[in-house]
């Protein structure tokens, strides 16, 4: 919040992530403005994949997702963060 010169400072990337991150700011998740699911229904629908006995599209229709947004949970593309 403060912008001034001496508390500023030029950094990567992925230290500018890690400070959103650090301070809340991350908009991975459910904070994503794109997304579909919250954290709980994203753990549901991993231990589905590892132990239930439901297809892919079975998932999708259970949840009202894509069954591409499925197989990326299970791919570890998307929602990695809790995996």
């Amino acid at each position: 919040m403060n912008n001034h010169l001496t508390n500023l400072r030029w950094d990567t990337k992925a230290a500018n992530r890690a400070d959103m991150i650090r301070h809340g700011r991350s908009t991975k998740g459910e904070r994503s403005v794109n997304a579909k699911l919250n954290h709980l229904q994203v753990k549901a629908i991993m231990w589905l994949l590892a132990y239930g006995d439901f297809t892919t599209v079975e998932i999708a229709s259970l949840f009202g997702i894509s069954r591409q947004l499925v197989s990326a949970i299970r791919g570890g593309k998307v929602w990695k963060h809790l995996a």
